[in-house]
C-alpha cells in the first residue's frame, strides 16, 4: 500500500492491514514535513529514499538511505526533510500493538527488546534486509514470523537516546514549542521568546522539556542544528564555517563541540566518510 507523506496531529490512529494484526506501509512523497507524533503501537521505519533529520524523544540525529530505527509505543518521533531533493523520499513503516507479544510465550525473551524500544533503537545496515522482508510477506502469519525474526535480532540495537521519555499528560504547548524547534531551527532563538509564543512561562516549558525528554530545550535545539549541519555537509561542498552559521550557531568552537558531542567525529571527517560511501 502506498501512502502519500501528510501533516499528522500530535496522535496517530494506526488501523492495522485487514487480516492483520499489523500495519506495513510505505510512505512516499517530495519531502517528509516534521510532524511531531506518537501512537501506542510499536513502530520499525526504514529509510529507502531520502535525507534529512530524524526525532526520537531527545534523540535528534541526521538519518539517511537505509536508516533503521525501532520505536517503542508512546515515544514521540518525526523524521523530516527539506522538499525539491532529487528522487524525493520512499520509507517503509511496520506498526504493532504490543499486546500482539503478550500472549506467546516464545516472545517473552523480547520483553527487553520493546522496553528498550523507548530509548529508540538504531539498526546495523542488515536490518533494512529484515523490515523489507517483514514488508514483502503477503500472508500475515509469515508475516509476524518474520516480524518476531527481526526483533530477535534487535537485541543487538543500539539504543539513540540517553533516558526514555516519560510518561506525561499531553501537552499541546509543549508539541508546539518543539515544532517551532524544528521549522525555525536556523534562526536566532531566544528560550524564553519560545517559551512566551506557546503561553508558557520560561521555567515551565524548561521543566515539562526535560520532564518529556530527559534534556534541555537548549540542547535539543543544539543538536537539531547539527543534524541540519550533518545534512548540509551530505549534500554540497560549502565550507564547515558557512554551513555552522547558516544552521544557527553563533560561534564556530560552539558548533565544534556539538557536532563531535553528537557524532563522535568531526564535520571534516563526517563530509569524507560520506564521500567514500
Amino acid at each position: 500500500m502506498l501512502i502519500k507523506v501528510r501533516g499528522k496531529g500530535h496522535r496517530e490512529q494506526v488501523v492495522a492491514d485487514p487480516g492483520s494484526s499489523l500495519r506495513s506501509h510505505d510512505y512516499i512523497g517530495d519531502h517528509w514535513p516534521f510532524t511531531w507524533h506518537h501512537h501506542p503501537e510499536i513502530e520499525l521505519t526504514l529509510i529507502e529514499r531520502g535525507s534529512g533529520v530524524r526525532a526520537v524523544g531527545e534523540s535528534v540525529e541526521p538519518y539517511g538511505p537505509g536508516d533503521v530505527v525501532l520505536v517503542g509505543g508512546g515515544v514521540p518521533h518525526s523524521w523530516s526533510s527539506r522538499p525539491g531533493a532529487a528522487g524525493g523520499v520512499h520509507s517503509v513503516v511496520v506498526q504493532f500493538p504490543p499486546v500482539l507479544l503478550a500472549t506467546l510465550p516464545e516472545a517473552e525473551r523480547l520483553a527487553g527488546i520493546l522496553e528498550r524500544a523507548r530509548l529508540g533503537l538504531r539498526g546495523p545496515p542488515e536490518a533494512a534486509a529484515l523490515v523489507r522482508a517483514v514488508h514483502a510477506a503477503g500472508d500475515p502469519v509469515l508475516r509476524v514470523s518474520r516480524l518476531l525474526e527481526a526483533l530477535v535480532c534487535a537485541t543487538a540495537w543500539q539504543p539513540l537516546a540517553r533516558t526514555p521519555p516519560r510518561t506525561r499528560r499531553h501537552d499541546p504547548r509543549l508539541d508546539r514549542a518543539v515544532a517551532f524547534l524544528h521549522q525555525h531551527a536556523r534562526e536566532p532563538i531566544e528560550l524564553s521568546a519560545l517559551a512566551t509564543r506557546v503561553s508558557m512561562l520560561p521555567p515551565a516549558l524548561s521543566r515539562s522539556f526535560r520532564s518529556a525528554f530527559g534534556t534541555t530545550a537548549g540542547e535539543y535545539l543544539a543538536r537539531l542544528r547539527i543534524g541540519l549541519c550533518c545534512q548540509d555537509l551530505a549534500g554540497g561542498t560549502a565550507e564547515v564555517a558557512a554551513i555552522a552559521f547558516a544552521n544557527g550557531f553563533g560561534n564556530l568552537p560552539s558548533f565544534h563541540r556539538w557536532f563531535r558531542r553528537v557524532t563522535g567525529t568531526t564535520p571534516e571527517r563526517w563530509r569524507r566518510r560520506l564521500s567514500a560511501g
